[in-house]
């Protein structure tokens, strides 16, 4: 319940409602002790009794209270009310916020850059603390009267890259979805430059008045989008920008982080010498949607998939896996020096250095703000009953023919080997897999070519438990891998993957140890971990199809609650298959897919 002008929370007296969201309300508030008036921040009465959220809400101001910048809002105090909601005092700014402004049609390109050099200021501060905020947008940039001081809000969804805490929901990454770097909607590892191309998208905002992919029709195109169309033109939109201004954006909105400015300092710089115009003003042209850039020209493809190559480190040494793909630098969130790019043939070090993972966890909404959480552990819920309804009766009937047996056997070697720079052609396609899970416009992330990180209790479940991990995979001798996620915010998920190995026997050989442990593993209940993230599952009794290892998986965390998954890995020549599909009713989906790789190998 909202809390009326007069009422007293915690000695603070509420003077007005200044904002609310998915989380909770904030007021104006006259401080108990102090002669001013202070912002306080209350949890809603619901999640006050979550205790993620709890957890959550509470890291917001042990995070913020570490911060000490003159661009960034102080935190004073926190505390809990006697029915049990959560509060943060925090400092008061008396003015607007760059969002209302440029609404307001108040936004000047010279204004605009001049916030956007003040943000990059307290960004720039925050990420060599190795802190990221993850919400950079116009609504969170304060201005103070006549834009005297201008202050980066709400560093509530932000954490320690380097923290393994991981409260926000099992991995969850959240984000405005308007400002969403692709890394961050693609659950790879996400840094500094997250951020950086965020603050490009605001910058874009102040100065046309709409979000980069406001007008790409929904939330799953507006994801789309960042994952695959190149940055729009501002001019396009306001022809009388200088033409030097589309560059700056793009790059900072590059799709590789590497390609990016490497500090917010840096973009801000060569922002605020692009608009070096004073009279120009904003006249947003009448158009419905910005035209995109043309398609830059492209390398050609490799002939085949990077091997993966083990790094000389002692035994049991903890390898993780890709980023974000492509050559990338040593991020140094350091505005004073230029970045440094790794040698050829080395992995470079990363803000942080942890590995992105494909995996399932849960999903939750924040509601009433157009927040997305996008996993890194990622299995999420809900969907519609019809889909349901179809997803049954389609993978019922794609199945009735197949008798599964009830111990899985090793499947049939095939002769002959598969090259490794085949295994790429072998994945099927988003819209293939979209068919066979009966969800239309399914997104395929990167393909990437190293196992993925993360640890099951019990060890020997972890091949039982998902496809390509490296627990499953070290040492067994393969010599190429390609594996890729394939997902439907929030509601389906999959992993395909597909490893070579130098000859069928050796590829057998991989397999019937997998055949072996799925059976020790049937009927248990256990538990992954990434990077502090946690997700448990019972497993289920494996059995054979037509030639695929298939097993059942139930997870029994509560955000995971009504989720289903199966687990399937074939074996055909020197190629081992492995797939895990992830939705409310998966059904044989999983199986379906396995078989029509499987099917691929003659």
């Amino acid at each position: 319940m909202a809390l009326s002008p007069g009422m007293t929370v915690a000695g603070y007296t509420i003077e007005a409602v200044l904002g609310a969201g998915g989380m909770g309300t904030v007021y104006k508030a006259r401080n108990p002790a102090l002669p001013r008036s202070d912002a306080l921040k209350v949890l809603s009465e619901g999640l006050s009794q979550d205790d993620h959220f709890r957890a959550r809400f509470l890291r917001e101001a042990d995070l913020a209270a570490t911060l000490d910048h003159p661009n960034i809002v102080t935190v004073y105090n926190r505390g809990e009310t006697e029915d049990g909601q959560l509060w943060i005092a925090m400092q008061y700014v008396d003015g607007s916020d760059a969002e209302k402004e440029t609404r307001a049609r108040r936004m000047t390109p010279l204004r605009a850059v001049h916030i956007v050099g003040e943000v990059a200021k307290a960004l720039d501060y925050a990420h060599r603390r190795q802190l990221l905020h993850r919400d950079v947008k116009p609504a969170n940039f304060l201005l103070s009267a006549d834009d005297e001081r201008v202050f980066l809000a709400d560093f509530g969804i932000a954490r320690a890259l380097d923290d393994a805490t991981n409260l926000t929901a099992t991995g969850m990454v959240v984000a405005t979805i308007a400002y969403a770097a692709p890394e961050s909607l693609s659950g790879y590892t996400v840094d500094g430059r997250a951020d950086i191309y965020s603050l490009g998208c605001s910058l874009f905002d102040l100065l046309t008045q709409r979000s980069p992919f406001g007008s790409s029709g929904g939330m799953a195109a507006t994801m789309a989008a960042h994952l695959n169309d190149p940055p729009p033109r501002a001019t396009d939109l306001v022809p009388d920008l200088p033409a030097a201004i589309d560059h700056v954006i793009a790059r900072a909105m590059a799709k590789n982080p590497s390609d990016r400015y490497q500090t917010a300092g840096d973009f801000a710089a060569a922002a605020a010498r692009a608009i070096d115009e004073p009279t120009v003003a904003l006249r947003p042209a009448q158009r419905m949607q910005a035209p995109r850039w043309p398609d830059p020209p492209r390398p050609a493809p490799p002939t085949g998939p990077r091997p993966y190559t083990r790094p000389s480190v002692p035994p049991n040494a903890q390898l993780t896996g890709p980023s974000f793909p492509g050559p990338q630098p040593a991020y140094r969130p350091q505005s004073s020096a230029p970045p440094t790019v790794v040698p050829q043939g080395r992995r470079p070090d990363r803000f942080g250095g942890k590995a992105r993972m494909l995996g399932i966890g849960a999903a939750a909404a924040a509601a009433a703000i157009a927040v997305i959480v996008i996993l890194v552990v990622t299995l999420s819920g809900g969907d519609d009953s019809g889909s349901a309804a179809a997803t049954t009766e389609t993978t019922a009937s794609s199945t009735r023919a197949r008798v599964p047996t009830s111990e899985p056997a090793p499947a049939p070697t095939a002769p002959g080997n598969i090259p490794d720079d085949a295994l790429p052609g072998l994945l099927l396609s988003a819209n293939d897999i979209s068919g066979r899970m009966n969800k239309p416009g399914m997104t395929a992330m990167p393909t990437e070519n190293a196992p993925l990180a993360g640890s099951v209790t019990p060890p020997n479940c972890t091949g039982a438990w998902g496809p390509a991990y490296q627990a499953t995979y070290d040492g067994s001798g393969f010599t190429a891998m390609v594996i890729q996620g394939v997902f439907s915010d929030p509601t389906h998920k999959l992993v395909q993957a597909v490893t070579a190995f130098p000859d069928a026997d050796a590829a057998k050989a991989f397999y019937d140890r997998q055949v072996a442990d799925w059976n020790a593993c049937k009927s248990t209940h256990i538990r992954f971990e990434y990077q502090g993230a946690s997700t448990e599952a019972d497993l289920g009794v494996p059995s054979t199809t037509a030639g695929v290892m298939t097993m059942k998986l139930t997870p029994t965390t509560s955000a995971t609650a009504g989720q289903q998954c199966e687990r399937d890995m074939a074996l055909r020549a020197n190629v081992i298959v492995d797939v895990r599909a992830c939705s409310p009713t998966v059904g044989s989906s999983g199986l379906a897919i396995a078989s029509a790789i499987a099917d691929k190998i003659k």
